[in-house]
């Protein structure tokens, strides 16, 4: 470390999201804790771009569609992050202008019409769409899990499977062709 403060020194700032300090330099100018100094002369560029995709969605019209688009693909594309986006949006309605009310309303209707679809697509097309959507060795055993697991406990194997990976899609899927 250095004898002088890193604002008498270098370019600096705050992150206005985080309120991590960064310094614009080497690692030593850094007079934060070491886990935050790995940041290094990175540390204003990555708090800036995250200020900017905040100021991006918090508030932006577009911003509960892409909530339910989200949530609604990712019934039929389990690589979509919809846990992730609501619980970001959450955290974002703490401070940005987000309502948690319309973001519960409009994620819980994306998933529910993305399974609802999931299950038609099942019931039209069967197991046509189950080779299609889970092609490979691991989304037939996902199928096969699927299928035993609603022949023995129905119900309740819907409701649990949205938290086991690719088990969503696989389950609304197999209970729409079953």
């Amino acid at each position: 470390h250095i004898d002088k403060p890193a604002e008498a020194v270098l370019p600096h700032g705050r992150c206005r999201t985080s309120g991590h300090l960064w310094a614009a330099t080497a690692w030593a100018a850094a007079d934060v804790s070491p886990g935050r100094a790995m940041w290094g002369p990175w540390r204003g560029y990555a708090c800036g771009m995250f200020d900017q995709i905040v100021n991006a969605v918090s508030g932006a019209w577009w911003t509960y569609p892409l909530i339910f688009a989200v949530c609604f693909g990712d019934s039929l594309l389990p690589i979509l992050p919809s846990e992730t986006v609501v619980v970001t949006a959450g955290v974002l309605a703490g401070s940005h202008g987000l309502n948690p009310f319309e973001i519960m309303a409009v994620a819980a209707f994306g998933a529910f019409l993305g399974d609802s679809t999931s299950y038609l697509i099942g019931h039209r097309w069967g197991p046509a769409a189950q080779r299609r959507l889970l092609r490979g060795e691991k989304g037939q055993r996902a199928v096969a899990w699927a299928t035993r697991a609603i022949e023995q406990r129905g119900i309740l194997i819907v409701a649990v499977a949205r938290f086991v990976p690719g088990g969503r899609t696989a389950t609304t899927l197999t209970a729409g062709t079953v």
